[in-house]
């Protein structure tokens, strides 16, 4: 059972989310994501932040994504490269390299 602390927080959390702010987004998405397991509902709020250029939010989004579109997956990990995401850019290079390996498979 969820505590009455927990349950003000929880709410407090998704109302700055639907606001707009993007660090409330980011936690909700990783709450879903790390926390519940709700894979669609992780990708929604992550991606929420993701446009407002939340680093964090674009390199979890891309690991969400490389399980089923790499197309995307590519795409928010260039984004969180250039918000300087370390993780990021060493992905793409891992990317890039099993691109050209034509031994590799996906």
């Amino acid at each position: 059972m969820i505590s009455l602390w927990k349950e003000i927080k929880l709410r407090s959390l998704i109302c700055r989310a639907r606001l707009g702010n993007s660090e409330a987004q980011f936690h909700l998405g990783f709450l879903y994501h790390d926390g519940i397991g709700d894979t669609q509902k992780a990708i929604y709020w992550y991606e929420r932040a993701a446009l407002q250029n939340h680093a964090s939010a674009q390199y979890n989004l891309a690991e969400l994504y490389l399980l089923e579109d790499n197309d995307m997956a590519i795409y928010w990990l260039k984004k969180a490269a250039q918000n300087e995401v370390s993780e990021a850019s060493k992905a793409l290079l891992i990317f890039d390299s099993a691109i050209n390996d034509e031994s590799f498979n996906f």
